[in-house]
């Protein structure tokens, strides 16, 4: 079965099943005619002197502004614009895609941060070499305690010069 013929069989299920902008555009023809039944009967020569001929033009202009409205207002709703005009002849505009704009200005933003933070790293890797050589004020009391109880006083950091001279002379290690 066709579809006109179901709508036909039964309008309420048609209607039913139908997508609300669908049922919208339809309730948009019922202002067109009217204002297609309230035009002058006085014909412009665009419209061939009919009467007919110029009731259908003002009622297909009344619809096309209604059907414009329409989809500005369905778009602003879905929080979107309208991104391309064509025109017949090639004529028309296209704005630039607000997902590709707002993608290119988070890559723009990536790069500058981590430009940004690797500049960061090399003033944090500079700063931590200048107070990791700066005498702490433990480090005397903690080279005399170990002088004290293990007979040294090297940081662990430094290798103990007499581990050196047994690994350097195996005649010494042996003793």
């Amino acid at each position: 079965m066709t579809w006109w013929w179901r709508a036909l069989a039964s309008p309420w299920h048609f209607l039913r099943d139908a997508h609300p902008f669908f049922l919208t555009l339809v309730v948009l023809i019922g202002p067109a005619v009217i204002a297609a039944a309230s035009a002058d009967s006085n014909t412009p020569g665009y419209a061939l002197n009919s009467v007919w001929i110029y009731r259908i033009q003002v009622g297909l202009v009344f619809f096309l502004i209604e059907y414009t409205l329409l989809i500005a207002i369905w778009l602003a709703y879905q929080g979107r614009s309208v991104g391309e005009i064509q025109l017949p002849g090639g004529a028309g505009f296209a704005l630039k895609d607000p997902a590709k704009q707002t993608a290119d200005s988070f890559e723009q933003f990536r790069k500058t941060t981590e430009a940004q933070l690797a500049n960061d790293n090399k003033s944090i890797a500079l700063l931590n070499d200048i107070v990791t050589g700066i005498p702490q004020p433990g480090d005397r009391f903690v080279r005399r305690l170990r002088w004290v109880l293990f007979g040294y006083a090297q940081p662990e950091d430094r290798p103990d010069p007499r581990e050196h001279r047994r690994e350097s002379d195996p005649a010494q290690a042996d003793e």
